[in-house]
């Protein structure tokens, strides 16, 4: 067997195969021929054992959960599994199944089981948290994740080699914590999940993550104030390899493998010097939905949307996730978008004369249209009319079919064609979000419409009532549109129209009003919001972008799912250049200032810690000379040790009281620049 590349880890009782492993690969070959028969992928060595059994069939096994996989050795088919618990009902608690200790000490179990029973969670030993209970394999931290024993829970995991573990429904310790709605232990198990990237080669960061795989979608839906800071170190390096090469496309690269090992060969080929570039590669620690359309996927994405916590947009994992999807859906998305306005193109078309074929094109992509919004009603349910969009849908649909009923039998409403090309307009402003650049400023303006309505209600009031003043005191008191509305809202961009008079009395006090309430108070007013409102939304910027784009992507897996594509899980890869920076556009002042003030804020912190420990290093070394002297006697000594201590304690107690006048300093900035 010269053409191996690695030992051999175990040999068939017939002599005829031997199993080659390296990192997550098991590799199975025939001795006699020298020839690999097959390679299965992502089993990592330090939580699966391969080896032979007496039937010579290869049966790989987890060692934590016990579970094994057993695979025919002549063609790689996987004929079935075998697991200690196969037997028993899953879904049922067997009694018996309680006593078995499942191959851990006797003591090391019992203790656990007594410790839990009795609520003295203090005896638990360190080791607890790899004991299985019941044929359910509940773990310790299952229950102390129940029950909400946070102080436990914190003291196992400060040891740091706690690893969390899936039960028998798949579930981690974390999902019993959100069920139990305490927060401050599920807080307490994404900070030590986010502890352990430190550590990505290692069995318990391999092993916990695999556990929470069933849990993600109500880790996300949590929203916990950790999540963006556990999601943002989900896509890791497993190695600090640089591969050099030329990219098959434009970085960063992103693809989905059933594989967690990454080879360079799927994202780079041997190019001209100037053609290569320094890559790195980059996996996720747990699979993803992979196939666009299916209902995984959809839920997965709705729960992005539905989070509380929206920073996970600027998290790495989540923008990945979003770009590797936008990639495969870019011909829809533009395909969807051209629709759109083509429709606009062929509705000035129809303005321009009665032609049959521009009417049959236009009939049939307005019934695309709607076949489009009826799969996303159909898919959404009762939620798709609850979208603030659905209302412009259904008015637009409704019109443009009124519209074109009415005009190919030679009928025209001037009201009802205006309805039609602003709905259609409305409609075709959705196409803007296809591009980078574009999508930017359509958010921007949806944003700071909503952000001013308030402002804009107060204008009307204060337009309708000028304008109902100025009417008072003319003679016919007719009520007009002009006179109520024309005239006092010319006002604001300069036209005086009636408004004006030349002697003084009421009509020139009303003029004067309108002129400083409307003109001068108002428009300075909105110039000030629209500020803030821009400032805002820089800040929320990469949220608002990606947000918009996964609303996007959503909407086309909507219309996919009715092929009803099949659920799979992968890893998704990223290959990105080496010397890549987070180029971070501007992130608004508000931003900018609160990430000085947490900086300064920790600098300060750890400052006034070792402050801290060198003056109470010193006073302890002080009371011991102290107690030295007063030992030997020396009453003048000790007179002068005391006066130092005494000068020592006023020190630090001066010291304390500058520490607290900055602490509430970097408070009351913080509270003065946090406010939007």
């Amino acid at each position: 067997m010269n053409n191996r590349k690695h030992e051999v880890s175990n040999i068939s009782a017939n002599g005829k195969y031997a199993i080659e492993r390296y990192r997550e690969k098991i590799s199975i070959w025939e001795i006699e021929n020298e020839k690999e028969i097959f390679t299965i992928d992502g089993y990592s060595e330090n939580l699966w054992t391969a080896k032979f059994n007496t039937e010579d069939l290869l049966v790989i096994q987890n060692m934590v959960t016990e579970e094994a996989k057993i695979f025919n050795p002549a063609n790689g088919i996987e004929e079935g599994k075998d697991t200690e618990s196969q037997n028993e009902d899953k879904e049922f608690f067997q009694t018996k199944s309680i006593y078995k200790t499942r191959h851990k000490p006797f003591f090391l179990y019992y203790n656990t089981l007594c410790s839990l029973s009795k609520k003295k969670y203090k005896n638990l030993s360190l080791k607890s948290w790899s004991v299985f209970i019941s044929n359910h394999l509940f773990s310790p931290l299952h229950f102390l994740a129940y029950k909400g024993e946070t102080s436990i829970i914190k003291t196992i995991l400060k040891q740091g080699n706690a690893i969390l573990l899936a039960d028998n429904f798949g579930h981690s310790p974390i999902y019993y914590s959100i069920r139990g709605q305490h927060q401050a232990s599920t807080d307490l198990f994404l900070e030590y999940l986010s502890s352990l990237i430190k550590r990505p080669n290692t069995q318990i960061f391999s092993s916990s993550f695999m556990a929470i795989r069933n849990d993600l979608l109500i880790i996300i839906k949590n929203s916990s104030r950790y999540l963006d800071k556990l999601l943002s170190q989900c896509v890791l390096m497993k190695n600090d390899k640089v591969y050099i090469g030329k990219p098959k496309e434009k970085l960063p690269i992103l693809e989905m493998f059933s594989s967690a090992t990454g080879l360079s060969e799927d994202f780079l080929t041997k190019g001209k010097l100037t053609d290569v570039s320094p890559t790195n590669l980059l996996i996720t620690p747990f699979k993803l939905p992979s196939v666009i359309g299916s209902k995984s996927s959809i839920k997965f994405l709705n729960t992005l949307l539905k989070s509380q916590n929206t920073d996970i947009f600027r998290t790495k994992l989540v923008q990945f996730i979003i770009k590797y999807r936008w990639k495969i859906l870019k011909t829809w998305i533009y395909s969807y978008t051209g629709l759109l306005w083509f429709n606009l193109i062929l509705l000035i078309f129809m303005f321009a004369g009665y032609l049959v074929v521009v009417d049959i094109v236009f009939f049939n992509v307005n019934c695309a249209l709607v076949f489009w919004d009826l799969t996303q009603a159909i898919s959404k349910g009762f939620a798709y009319f609850k979208q603030s969009s659905t209302f412009v849908n259904i008015s637009r649909f409704i019109t443009t079919y009124a519209w074109f009923a009415l005009t190919c039998k030679g009928y025209s409403f001037n009201w009802l064609t205006w309805f039609t090309v602003f709905l259609n307009a409305i409609r075709g402003v959705m196409g803007f979000r296809a591009f980078d650049a574009t999508r930017y400023h359509f958010r921007l303006i949806t944003e700071t419409l909503i952000n001013i309505k308030s402002f804009l209600v107060i204008l009307v009031y204060s337009t309708l009532s000028f304008g109902f003043m100025r009417m008072a005191l003319s003679e016919d008191h007719n009520i007009s549109f002009k006179g109520l509305w024309a005239d006092p809202f010319g006002l604001t961009i300069g036209d005086i129209g009636n408004m004006k008079t030349e002697e003084f009395g009421l009509a020139y006090i009303t003029f004067c009003c309108a002129l400083v309430i409307n003109v001068i108070l108002m428009l300075n007013m909105i110039i000030s919001i629209l500020g803030d409102c821009f400032d805002q939304f820089q800040l929320m910027a990469e949220v608002y972008d990606y947000r918009e784009m996964t609303q996007v992507i959503l909407e086309i897996e909507h219309i996919k799912s009715i092929f009803k594509p099949q659920d799979i899980f992968k890893y998704l890869h990223v290959c990105l250049h080496s010397h890549t920076t987070s180029g971070e556009s501007w992130l608004g002042k508000v931003l900018d200032m609160r990430t000085i003030m947490e900086m300064n804020s920790k600098k300060i912190q750890k400052k006034i810690k070792k402050m801290t420990k060198n003056v109470s290093f010193k006073v302890q070394k002080a009371e011991e000379k102290v107690c030295f002297k007063f030992k030997d006697g020396n009453h003048s000594t000790e007179e002068n040790l005391k006066e130092r201590i005494e000068r020592v304690e006023n020190k630090l107690s001066g010291l304390d009281e500058k520490v607290d006048k900055m602490m509430k300093l970097l408070e009351g900035l913080r509270y003065r620049y946090a406010k939007p």
